[in-house]
């Protein structure tokens, strides 16, 4: 053995195990995220609730942007031990956001990343109304927008059982090819009057999943089923990288739903889990209350708008709110407090007036 080489080992040695225990001294700092400006993360935080629904558990976090934007989104409970924010970051540069919940274990976390350029040429930033040009709107990159659209209102109900989404995806691809960019589809539907029960392939109600626990006969309002929301997630993810906006009918009552009722715990509970889940679908996300609401219920219309907090006081930027003037104009609603975006046709200017004494009874 060569003379040198007893001392060169037993120096190697040394060396890794100071390594080893510099290691465990002191522990690396996990690298924070990188994440596509515009585009949907999940931050999944973890906590035990040893009693009571994990559905009801309070959290949010504060979102704090490097241009000095700060907002504020809902958080939704994701399963097992797994409570998440979902968020999309506006501007490139360093991010961070801190939680805050009625269950400790999910309060004041903390989490960073990095905000770096957008590479998907199909997606925009959130929509503004253009204020040279008051008749249309304008996406934040400065891209027109011309919306056209198409009705597919069960079109969730398809791939239940593939979360590959190849009919999904088929046909969505298929309307991307002729110039479709908004799909209208409902936040669930269980049958209809006109063709009740599964008559066929192409008839998906019943759906194979329910979006709450329990039956429509017999739900359980105070718990959603995360297999269902999960597999809507992957059908809002495919329409948002093709730059589709999911026009989300919230609520419609045609298809012999049976909604939570409404004014109740479990009735906020709903609405609340579609805008913690959604919202960070900046320009690909449209969410109507209006829908069938004047036919089948226009007593509850305000209920629906004013959530008593479930919807206002979200400060889920950058949605924009917007109303159609009299003069065609569209008018943005200033720090809008919800989700709607609202474009009510000129032939329904008495529905408008409507609208705007709804709206100024949320303030």
């Amino acid at each position: 053995m060569h003379p040198f080489a007893s001392t060169l080992w037993t120096g190697t040695l040394t060396v890794l195990v100071l390594a080893v225990i510099q290691d465990a001294a002191f522990p690396a700092t996990p690298l924070a995220p990188e994440v596509s400006r515009w585009q949907p993360h999940d931050f999944a935080f973890t906590a035990t609730l040893s009693e009571g629904n994990p559905f009801l558990v309070g959290f949010a976090a504060t979102v704090h942007g490097p241009d000095g934007k700060t907002f504020r989104v809902p958080g939704f409970y994701d399963g097992g031990d797994a409570w998440k924010v979902r968020v999309s970051p506006t501007s490139e540069g360093q991010w961070s956001l801190v939680t805050e919940s009625d269950l400790a274990a999910l309060d004041g976390k903390e989490a960073t990343f990095t905000c770096v350029p957008n590479l998907n040429p199909n997606v925009h930033g959130g929509l503004r109304v253009d204020s040279a040009h008051p008749h249309h709107f304008v996406f934040e990159d400065g891209t027109r927008h011309f919306l056209l659209g198409y009705e597919c209102d069960w079109l969730w109900a398809l791939d239940m059982n593939d979360p590959a989404l190849p009919t999904v995806n088929a046909f969505l691809d298929k309307l991307t090819l002729h110039g479709f960019n908004h799909v209208i589809l409902n936040s669930y539907a269980h049958d209809t009057g006109w063709c009740k029960g599964t008559t066929g392939d192409q008839d998906y109600g019943p759906p194979l999943l329910y979006a709450w626990e329990g039956s429509n006969d017999r739900p359980d309002h105070s718990r959603l089923r995360l297999a269902y929301w999960q597999h809507y997630d992957r059908v809002i993810e495919a329409m948002y990288r093709r730059g589709v906006t999911a026009h989300v009918l919230m609520k419609v009552y045609n298809k012999m739903v049976n909604w939570p009722p409404k004014g109740s715990v479990e009735d906020d509970l709903f609405f609340r889990w579609l805008i913690a889940r959604y919202a960070a679908y900046m320009n690909g996300l449209d969410v109507d209350l209006f829908v069938d609401a004047v036919l089948y219920d226009p007593f509850n219309t305000t209920a629906d708008i004013n959530r008593d907090g479930a919807v206002t006081g979200l400060d889920v930027d950058p949605f924009v709110a917007a109303l159609l003037g009299e003069d065609g104009s569209l008018q943005q609603i200033p720090e809008p407090s919800t989700l709607l975006l609202c474009i009510i046709g000129v032939g329904v200017v008495g529905e408008w007036r409507k609208w705007c004494g709804l709206r100024s009874s949320m303030n």
